[in-house]
């Protein structure tokens, strides 16, 4: 028997498929509706919005569920309103109709005013943080929904933090934020949480600033390819053109001047952002100076080094959480549980969807976070230089095959026992051998651990911006 459910809100349908079975005799929703002769299938939906795009998925098992485009990514999404093709041959095959905007990257599809700040106002919760600075302009706060591409290059929607100063008389650089590691889709700059501070003292400081909140979390679809540098880096990209288009009207023009800076996964999310600019974005986007902060850009080397020794991590969920994204990005395994051993395989895998947060998921896990991989995984990963795990972080290191062109300062605390500093050492020296022309590395506090030393390298960033603002 034919059945048809729906699975999730930007889902229209799933339908289950049974070899031989005439689906025009069965009983299909008006939503959807599925066509059978011999060996041919044809569904037809109705239109969505204007401008909508369709993808169809496909799977033969939904536990868990593999879905794939039909016929892999290559002409999806279309603007047709039905598909025609080769009939299943399996058992059960299920079939799922996604749909997307086919509006250029970076369009503004939401604009929404959270918040107008005076310039007291921003000078309280400046002083309540500790932050040294004395004089602030007013400024908005807008969440924006904007088109940009998923980790298969299919259109989507991501969120973002644009924070736009007011009562300027003349044009305004632009700062691009990266945040830091969060696991909760909620916990991002668009819902105003602490990291939406720094947009804040930047927009008081007098720079249009915008804060992505990366795929999957805020208004994005999906799940988080966390530590992806590749959709860090075009939603990012995405982020500011979608800022560029939505400040008509909102009090400020931008003056061309183009400011990178991030923290944490923030810095590793900055330097693949860099690197796509400077690599393909050049002309749209030239880079005034870039400030990543704190990442792990040495994933294959340093950062993996270190998830192997005998060190108690402060954080294990960092490991748990890339093994969880790269399952997904570089289909690893069915799912993520298959790589886990017993109980882990259990207890972490429900932790990754977007509805808990970093110390709920540390609770679980041991302090050698490696350890929760099946023995015979663990092993394999250890003798195998090209194990497709290895391969999946030696893809998103982003110290190799490039070298920035853009003045760029590392700031790196070496009390960092979150990410090692080495990360930071290791670019640095790369990308200086290999002529890089205007690369620094600061350690703003030795002494600071990765949360500590981060308020002093942001502050050291925007003082260095500062000095390069026109």
């Amino acid at each position: 028997m034919m059945r048809v459910r729906t699975l999730q809100a930007f889902l229209l349908a799933a339908l289950v498929l049974l070899p031989g079975l005439n689906v025009s005799q069965a009983a299909t929703p008006p939503s959807l509706s599925a066509v059978r002769q011999a060996d041919q299938l044809r569904l037809s939906w109705p239109a969505a919005d204007p401008g909508a795009g369709y993808t169809i998925e496909s799977t033969t098992s939904l536990v868990p569920p593999a879905w794939q485009p039909l016929g892999g990514p290559a002409g999806w999404p279309i603007t047709a309103t039905e598909w025609s093709g080769p009939a299943p041959t399996a058992s059960a095959t299920f079939y799922r109709l996604l749909v997307s905007s086919t509006a250029p990257r970076g369009t503004v599809e939401t604009n929404i005013l959270l918040q107008r700040y005076t310039s007291a106002e921003l000078l309280k919760r400046m002083q309540d943080r500790g932050v040294p600075i004395f004089t602030a302009m007013p400024a908005d706060a807008w969440k924006i929904i904007y088109s940009t591409i998923d980790v298969r290059g299919r259109p989507t929607r991501a969120s973002a933090l644009i924070v736009i100063p007011q009562g300027s008389a003349k044009a305004l650089p632009l700062v691009s934020y990266q945040h830091g590691t969060v696991v909760h889709r909620e916990d991002v700059p668009s819902r105003l949480n602490s990291e939406a501070d720094l947009g804040l003292i930047m927009g008081a400081s007098g720079y249009i600033t915008v804060l992505p909140d990366y795929l999957g979390l805020g208004d994005s679809p999906g799940f988080h390819p966390y530590q992806h540098a590749a959709s860090q880096a075009s939603a990012a990209l995405d982020a500011i053109r979608a800022a560029r288009q939505s400040l008509d009207g909102k009090g400020a023009t931008w003056n061309q001047q183009l400011f990178l800076t991030g923290y944490s996964q923030g810095g590793h999310a900055t330097l693949a952002l860099q690197r796509e600019l400077e690599q393909s974005h050049a002309e749209e986007f030239p880079i005034t100076a870039s400030a990543p902060s704190a990442g792990a850009y040495d994933l294959s080397g340093t950062t993996t080094t270190d998830f192997l020794s005998s060190r108690i991590q402060p954080n294990p969920y960092y490991f748990a959480y890339v093994v969880a994204a790269y399952t997904e990005i570089y289909q690893l395994a069915p799912s993520m549980a298959d790589l886990l051993k017993a109980p882990y395989d259990k207890t972490v895998p429900p932790l990754f969807d977007g509805l808990h947060h970093s110390g709920e998921i540390n609770a679980v896990l041991p302090t050698r976070p490696i350890d929760i991989l099946k023995p015979e995984v663990l092993a394999a990963f250890n003798a195998d230089p090209n194990h497709p795990l290895r391969l999946a972080i030696r893809d998103n290191d982003l110290h190799t095959g490039w070298v920035p062109r853009s003045k760029t300062r590392f700031y790196h605390c070496a009390g960092d026992l979150d990410v090692l500093p080495a990360n930071s050492k290791v670019a640095f020296d790369t990308f200086k051998a290999a002529g890089a022309p205007a690369v620094e590395l600061v350690d703003p506090l030795s002494f600071a651990d990765h949360g500590g030393c981060a308020p002093f390298a942001l502050l050291g960033t925007k003082f260095w911006f500062d000095s390069l603002k026109q």
